[in-house]
Formats: structure tokens, sequence, C-alpha cells
């Protein structure tokens, strides 16, 4: 097996080893968000949405002080 042919194939492991790990973390924050999303849907979590209209989980035995 000759250097090219050595370092072609490292390199394409690599890549191939990359795009597979972003797909698995972007499919897992996509099911942390939906799962997220069905709590505060169904009333299982209470939750205000901030400034940026994004989801803040309250602890149980926190008050809502916006009303």
């Amino acid at each position: 097996m000759d250097t090219v042919t050595l370092v072609t194939f490292i390199a394409a492991s690599i890549c191939a080893f990359m795009v597979g790990r972003t797909y698995e973390l972007m499919s897992r924050d996509e099911v942390i968000s939906s799962t997220i999303q069905y709590l505060c849907d169904n009333g299982f979590i209470r939750y205000v949405l901030d400034e940026n209209n994004e989801i803040e989980i309250l602890k149980l035995d926190e008050e809502n002080t916006d009303g």
C-alpha cells in the first residue's frame, strides 16, 4: 500500500466519521427539543417564555414573577 492511498484512506475515514457524528448530534438535539416541547404542551412541566421566545423551565418551588 503506497503512501498516497493510505493518506487518502485516513482522510476519507476522518471525514466520514465527522459527517456521521454531526448527523447524530443534530438528531439528538431534535429529539430533546421535541420532548421538551411535548412536555410543555401537555402540562407536565412548568415553564415561561423568555424575551427571545425560548422556553425557560421553572423549578417546582419557583413562582412566575412575570404575572
